[in-house]
């Protein structure tokens, strides 16, 4: 991605339309981002690394599912969330594992870094039932994802299960919910 190319392995499938479809959207597509793209790209770059490196020297010895080696995963949902950003569509629902998602709380999801830290050193709800050990992986957070152009979205990033084979369930049940409760 850095060097601006993918390669994609295609040709095993069976539908020309699927081979065309790829051809045509995939291949040869090129991108290059703005300053403003670049400098948003890097900001949230730094931010996603700045919490790691915070949570590597702060919690030593804690048990961990950093990002370290995935920080992109930040400014990549940043990029699909911001074109979805529309009056017309009012929030996302997002399902994730473990790995990063501590990050993914505080920098996408807006969650406060006080409330991240008071989880990670143990200090839950007394009246929920949340339970011990790497709870603070299973939480869910509801947030305002906020765009460089300034428009809002709001973000839900649900629980997750101990299984994660489960999340794609989770997570449409949400979305259903939401829409029932909508009207939609």
């Amino acid at each position: 991605a850095y060097a601006r190319t993918v390669g994609i392995e295609y040709m095993h499938m069976q539908s020309p339309e699927h081979k065309q479809w790829i051809q045509d959207h995939v291949e040869g597509i090129s991108w290059i981002p703005t300053l403003d793209e670049k400098k948003r790209i890097l900001e949230r770059l730094n931010a996603a690394e700045a919490f790691e490196r915070f949570l590597q020297t702060k919690f030593m010895g804690h048990k961990r599912f950093s990002l370290e080696g995935a920080e992109t995963l930040i400014p990549m949902v940043d990029a699909f969330i911001n074109p979805a950003i529309d009056p017309d569509i009012n929030e996302a629902v997002m399902g994730m594992s473990h790995r990063g998602r501590l990050n993914m709380l505080a920098n996408t999801i807006g969650k406060s870094y006080g409330q991240i830290f008071k989880e990670f050193d143990g200090q839950l709800d007394a009246g929920s039932f949340q339970g011990s050990g790497d709870v603070k992986y299973h939480l869910g957070a509801t947030g305002t994802h906020v765009s460089p152009e300034g428009k809002n979205i709001s973000l839900t990033l649900a629980s997750n299960p101990s299984h994660l084979e489960a999340v794609d369930g989770v997570v449409t049940g949400m979305v259903r919910a939401k829409l029932d409760t909508m009207g939609d």
